[in-house]
């Protein structure tokens, strides 16, 4: 897209990213329309069911077959192995240490039938998930990636606040009996950094948005609650086995937090009119549901802020935002629509896509600085437990399951 002239006012320049918009996502809603009024009838399937659609179905974003991996992959197992179970990992996520014990299991007991592909997937808030992935890298150079790897998550605990983790990477090297000068060398070797760069933006590819995410055979699968739960997709995948991966639409399960503040007062989104339940659906992509009103659940990728405000008669617009399809708020005298995202200011208003993760403010009125940063800190982080991305938090809530066919509702 060309620069924007600076003369243009926001209004001028909202309505022309919208125009750009409407041309990408025309071809879209006949699908999204389809996929908002599937039957309930399926609600009943089983676990054993669902493992056969899921070795039918594609994969989830377009996929990763066999054919893709790379050879700077690393692979633990049989590089020849028919069934592929590909990890993008966050060195310094607890979820992803929490996994690691299950999946060296699983290749130790499936052996020569199963090659575990691991890529660097770092989030933005572990500021140690880069070094670490290079240390690993750089422990790889010299044969020993994969022991780099057990050590980083059994030792988590020791390096992910460090401040100079370098220095702690470095005793593990020298535990490895790695050679010291080529290990420093080796980590800060531009071509480590772009290869983690390299592996990241294949995850944001396939609208990857925490960690750790799973592939067997290029099929997306849930986060697995226990070793038997990994072994029935593994079995499933090696029953079939070959399997070519083929794309779908990408669905996913992520949370994101939300906040509405009109005239200093906030929006009370538990209401009943606001929840879905599987009575009453208020859409299948995107909802609040079990009397959470903070916290919002989308079950496909690409679903943006409007698509969830009007399925709860909102709208929002950079001039205005409309409350139960009939309070209509607009700027005016000092008032103006606000629309922040994880702290920032966001032009983009009702086609934000909503990511995994995000902190959201819509607010109306005429605040100051002060009074808009409390409104700002008061929007919570809980998503994150949804999203199985912080389990030192504790569990979620158990949730009533709401949504259609490959969102997780079955």
């Amino acid at each position: 897209m060309e620069p924007l002239p600076p003369q243009m006012t926001k209004r001028e320049r909202w309505e022309l990213k919208q125009r750009e918009r409407a041309a990408q996502r025309q071809g879209q809603t006949r699908q999204q329309t389809t996929r908002r009024f599937l039957p309930w009838t399926v609600a009943i399937i089983a676990v054993a069911v669902l493992i056969g659609w899921w070795l039918r179905s594609g994969s989830t974003g377009g996929g990763i077959g066999t054919s893709d991996l790379q050879p700077d992959d690393w692979v633990r197992g049989n590089p020849d192995a028919a069934v592929t179970l590909m990890e993008y990992a966050d060195f310094q996520c607890p979820a992803c240490a929490a996994y690691a014990p299950l999946v060296k299991q699983l290749g130790d007991e499936y052996g020569d039938r199963v090659k575990i592909v691991m890529r660097h997937f770092p989030l933005r808030q572990h500021g140690n998930a880069v070094p670490a992935s290079q240390a690993a890298e750089a422990a790889g150079r010299q044969g020993k990636f994969w022991e780099m790897h057990d050590l980083l998550y059994e030792r988590q605990d020791a390096w992910k606040d460090s401040r100079t983790p370098l220095e702690l990477f470095g005793t593990y090297a020298a535990e490895l009996q790695l050679d010291a000068a080529k290990f420093q060398a080796d980590y800060a070797d531009p071509a480590v950094r772009a290869k983690i760069d390299a592996h990241q933006q294949s995850g944001t590819a396939l609208q990857i948005s925490g960690t750790p995410s799973f592939f067997v055979n290029g099929r997306a699968i849930d986060y697995p609650r226990s070793l038997e739960e990994f072994k029935q997709y593994l079995d499933a995948a090696l029953a079939n086995a070959p399997v070519t991966a083929t794309s779908t639409t990408a669905l996913v399960h992520q949370h994101a937090n939300l906040a509405i503040v009109l005239n200093g007062k906030p929006v009370d989104l538990s209401a009943d009119k606001y929840q879905s339940t599987k009575e009453k659906e208020l859409d299948t992509a995107v909802h609040l549901h079990d009397e959470e009103g903070m916290v919002v659940h989308t079950h496909r990728a690409g679903v943006t802020l409007n698509d969830f405000l009007k399925s709860l008669s909102m709208d929002l617009t950079p001039d205005c935002f409309t409350l139960d399809a009939r309070n209509r708020l607009c700027n005016a005298d000092g008032k103006t629509v606000k629309l922040f995202v994880d702290g920032r200011a966001n032009d983009q208003y009702g086609d934000y896509v909503i990511a995994d993760l995000n902190r959201i403010l819509i607010s109306y009125g005429a605040e100051g600085k002060p009074a808009l940063q409390r409104q700002l800190d008061a929007v919570p982080d809980t998503a994150c437990i949804y999203s199985k991305t912080c389990p030192e938090r504790g569990e979620p809530p158990t949730e009533e399951c709401v949504g259609g066919l490959g969102t997780g509702c079955e």
